[in-house]
């Protein structure tokens, strides 16, 4: 079997992961807390740009930019890192991940708002809170019903409604009319 080979250029990916078997990602809010650390981290170092993300129990996605060719290392960076936290906390051994990553770049400005309306509603799809309401999401700080995280940078999603004050409340309207069509399109 050949080795798959990721698109490694310069831009943003929706990227996502999920648990081996159906299993949990995330067990309790410190496995949350330690996914968000991680993913600070790789922001602060420069490695990625984090534009959106939302963590679920089983799951996780996350709007990221990156530079020509780092993609595929920070992943398995971070993913590598979170699967030896997660077995060494609860007492596991084995994958946690139930295979590579998914990753897709980020074709035009819609493909940029569905998929950010997409990660913003998820929990909602799934009957674990409202969009505004899901601590472990960046939605909810961008529009102001929570604390924001200092390291999500949500420009490119804002720059396609005008940028400024009045492109969040349209971002807002965005993702309350994905509710309103009551289909996810990701």
């Amino acid at each position: 079997m050949s080795e798959l080979h990721r698109i490694q250029a310069a831009g943003i990916y929706h990227v996502s992961m999920h648990a081996v078997w159906g299993s949990l990602l995330f067990c309790d809010g410190d496995d949350y807390l330690r996914r968000v650390e991680q993913l600070e981290k790789a922001v602060d170092s420069g490695q990625i740009e984090c534009n959106a993300f939302c963590l679920m129990g089983n799951h996780e996605h996350w709007l990221i930019t990156v530079a020509e060719g780092v993609l595929a290392d920070v992943m398995q960076v971070l993913n590598r890192s979170f699967a030896r936290y997660f077995n060494r906390r609860h007492g596991r051994k084995g994958r946690v991940y139930s295979g590579p990553y998914f990753s897709v770049p980020i074709e035009s400005e819609r493909h940029l708002l569905e998929c950010a309306r997409y990660l913003a509603l998820n929990p909602e799809e799934v009957g674990l809170a409202t969009a505004e309401t899901w601590p472990w999401s960046s939605y909810g700080g961008l529009i102001g019903t929570r604390r924001a995280f200092r390291f999500v940078a949500p420009a490119p999603i804002l720059n396609t409604f005008g940028g400024g004050a009045r492109a969040v409340e349209r971002f807002r309207e965005f993702v309350n009319d994905g509710r309103v069509r009551g289909g996810l399109v990701a």
